[in-house]
């Protein structure tokens, strides 16, 4: 028996090892990746991102957070490009309603990025806040609506000014209600344009409560009024970025395809013998 031939086997096992090693390597740095993006874009998959998210469970008790064991609502959700907002509702003793915004990785997957907590002063009402998406130029305006099966419109106030004068003027925009669950977003452009403001104005919300109407345009608002919710404060909760994580992915690799290449070139050398 030659020694080529006695060096096949070992040959064949170096290739296998390296197929293996190349496989495992990927395996676990699509397990990094999905470690971040691994909420599903269904019913179970939002709430399990807005519990996990949302939930505060380093036992701080804070009465201005959601709490292990106080129960959570995902109310509606909307898409933007690669954008996931979903509008949820705590039933804690603030009534805590807000967003929480995640972003859709190349595995189909989300990963939260970031979320609004404040007070929702109605049993039943409109949410109102202003957004600015990170990795992006977009501004949009978040409204959405919780079980308001029993009013017909909201009424809510702008507060805008052109740049270089300062001056402010405020605006009224009546919405019709058309399903008593409900989010949307609105770009700020999209805003201007209703108001028939110039590109470069700026708009925020008026600290004004937003009026809720019924069918013959008069303010309800009072009948949704709960007066025992806390106001005056509002948080919000934000992700860090993923630059350890690439670089956790880039060593993972970098050590994969190295361990590749010398079992590969050993092979061929081996074969030149």
């Amino acid at each position: 028996m030659t020694e080529s031939t006695n060096r096949q086997p070992d040959n064949r096992f170096r290739r296998l090892l390296a197929a293996i090693t190349a496989v495992v390597t990927l395996i676990i740095i699509w397990a990094l990746y999905d470690s971040e993006f691994h909420y599903a874009d269904t019913a179970k998959g939002q709430k399990e991102a807005v519990a996990d998210y949302i939930t505060d469970t380093a036992g701080n008790n804070s009465r201005h957070s959601v709490q292990p064991g106080d129960p959570l609502r995902v109310i509606a959700s909307r898409k933007v490009n690669k954008h996931l907002f979903i509008f949820y509702g705590a039933g804690d003793q603030d009534n805590i309603h807000g967003l929480v915004h995640l972003i859709r990785g190349i595995n189909g997957r989300y990963r939260p990025v970031d979320a609004s907590l404040s007070p929702f002063p109605y049993t039943a009402g409109i949410h109102a806040e202003q957004l600015r998406v990170k990795g992006g130029d977009m501004e949009l305006l978040a409204l959405a609506g919780d079980d308001c099966q029993d009013m017909d419109a909201f009424r809510i106030t702008y507060i805008t000014s052109e740049e270089g004068t300062g001056a402010e003027t405020s605006y009224e925009q009546i919405y019709q209600i058309e399903e008593p669950d409900f989010l949307w977003l609105k770009d700020l452009k999209e805003v201007r344009e209703e108001l028939g403001l110039k590109d470069n104005a700026q708009i925020r919300l008026s600290a004004k409560e937003i009026q809720l109407l019924d069918k013959d345009g008069n303010d309800i608002t009072r009948q949704f009024k709960d007066p025992s919710i806390s106001q005056g404060w509002g948080g919000g909760k934000g992700t860090a970025e993923m630059g350890l994580l690439y670089v956790l992915i880039g060593i993972v690799g970098g050590l994969g395809l190295i361990l590749v290449r010398y079992l590969l070139y050993d092979d061929k050398n081996h074969g030149r013998h």
